[in-house]
């Protein structure tokens, strides 16, 4: 609710005449190219991975969220009229905002300070959902330039947030401590990026436009909060997941979308308006069905 609240304040400032068009643009090449790499270079810099690695849950996770993506794909070029829409759809149906509330949400649920698992997303997934969201929104966007390999790969290789996981690995890997002045710096440019994003995403919010686009929107939020979770939940607990690695995966494939999502479409030529439509309908909807899935996994007994 409070991420909801957020993209609200944006939409009444917009109105009130201290957010202009202008200032969108900024901020949201600000959060690209600035904060949201900060974010990911730390996240995924500071994390132990060679401590936690566990391949079997590495494999599964990408391979849903590989398979995911191709399930989103295909939805998308079958529904969509607008097939310019496809990219932002197919973004907005498979990319989580695991990083921002997924971890704090296993810990908040397990009752524990550290989840080791969790850092295996960051690390392995999310590298995957940037790579995955480049590809849709170069191929299906609204620009009308020609998709070509070298412009494909020359997408992926410029990419700010793919660039700022590629430098972090190393760092990862050989356990590098950063001093304290370069920690905090990061941190605060990264914590900038979440908050920002959402108010921009409110500020830029035209609900003229959703019309045109509720269907996809709708799908989208289905797809993301509760189609994955009944497509690859119960194949993880027959694969026999722990505790921890079903809600981390389950937080991971049913959270709401990403608030990056936008600011990827918006830089990236996709369809900015369906994305903003997404992310605030999964990030309302999913007040109601987190808290559903936490309660059949109680139920259940896996919680």
């Amino acid at each position: 609710m409070p991420l909801f609240l957020i993209m609200i304040i944006g939409w009444f400032l917009r109105r009130l005449g201290m957010i202009t068009a202008e200032v969108v643009q900024k901020v949201n090449q600000i959060v690209f190219y600035l904060a949201l790499p900060a974010s990911m270079f730390l996240d995924l810099a500071t994390a132990d991975i060679r401590e936690v690695f566990d391949a079997k849950f590495v494999l599964f996770a990408v391979g849903v969220t590989v398979v995911g993506f191709i399930v989103a794909w295909v939805l998308g070029e079958l529904v969509l009229k607008d097939k310019s829409q496809v990219g932002a759809f197919v973004q907005g149906a498979f990319r989580s905002n695991y990083v921002f509330i997924g971890v704090a949400l296993v810990k908040n649920v397990l009752q524990v300070d550290d989840v080791a698992v969790a850092q295996l997303v960051i690390a392995f997934v999310i590298p995957f959902y940037n790579v995955l969201s480049v590809l849709a929104l170069t191929t299906r966007g609204v620009t009308k330039e020609k998709v070509t390999v070298s412009r494909l790969l020359k997408n992926i290789a410029t990419n700010p947030l793919i660039i700022s996981i590629l430098i972090a690995l190393p760092f990862s890997l050989l356990r590098v401590q950063f001093p304290f002045l370069v920690t905090k710096t990061l941190d605060y440019c990264g914590t900038i990026a979440t908050p920002l994003a959402l108010m921009m995403i409110g500020a830029n919010f035209n609900f003229g436009n959703i019309k045109s686009r509720l269907g996809g929107t709708l799908l989208a939020c289905a797809y993301k909060l509760v189609l994955q979770g009944l497509i690859f939940i119960p194949i993880a607990v027959k694969l026999g997941f722990g505790t921890q690695e079903l809600l981390v995966l389950l937080v991971m494939l049913c959270s709401p979308t990403a608030a990056n999502s936008y600011i990827m479409a918006k830089n990236m030529g996709g369809d900015s308006e369906l994305a903003s439509s997404i992310i605030v309908g999964t990030t309302l909807f999913s007040v109601v069905t987190l808290t559903a899935w936490i309660f059949v996994f109680r139920t259940v007994g896996i919680l």
